[in-house]
């Protein structure tokens, strides 16, 4: 095959017909940058998705905040019972999080303490929290949360529904006392 050469200011430009890997580049190059965008569209709106597909989908189910290695064994094990599972945890990179978004559990970025991100989750129309972060304080002040948006919500006031709240605490002294407190409540 003949080479043609144009002149003027792009010296040694090639004219048509190109060398194949040339027109393989040619459509690879605006496809791959097709295709960032589109990920990148994807992963801005994912949070966004799941919090509406959260709010429109998901009634009596279970909210899981922490999700590490235990907490992660409890959404899938609930979710293998057919169960609906929405996990919440304030580390974006876990691992535990990449697992619960393979098996398609609704997963929140945040701190389980904040009662906005409860509300998302959908606390007011879930039967059970549980709180299984690695920290007695952290997980106590879940339940502390999870009172509150209950003490606060209509929906739970006016159907008198009750919602469950299961706290890990592996001090028993600190068990104890908030057994005691939950029965004086």
């Amino acid at each position: 095959s003949t080479t043609t050469y144009l002149g003027g200011p792009f010296n040694n430009v090639v004219a048509p017909p190109f060398p194949w890997p040339l027109e393989v580049a040619r459509w690879f190059a605006p496809l791959t940058l097709v295709l960032a965008g589109l990920s990148a569209i994807f992963a801005v709106l994912a949070e966004p998705f799941t919090r509406v597909r959260i709010h429109a989908l998901y009634r009596r189910h279970l909210v899981v905040c922490g999700v590490g290695h235990f907490g992660l064994r409890l959404a899938t094990a609930f979710q293998a019972r057919g169960e609906r599972v929405v996990v919440v945890d304030c580390n974006p990179s876990s691992v535990a999080l990449s697992r619960c978004r393979e098996r398609s559990i609704p997963v929140l970025v945040g701190d389980a303490t904040d009662p906005e991100i409860l509300r998302q989750a959908g606390v007011e129309r879930a039967i059970r929290v549980v709180a299984v972060c690695g920290e007695n304080t952290v997980n106590d002040r879940i339940g502390v949360a999870v009172k509150r948006v209950a003490a606060t919500s209509e929906r739970l006031q006016s159907r008198r529904r009750r919602l469950d709240c299961f706290v890990h605490v592996d001090d028993d002294q600190m068990c104890e006392r908030l057994e005691q407190s939950s029965l004086a409540d």
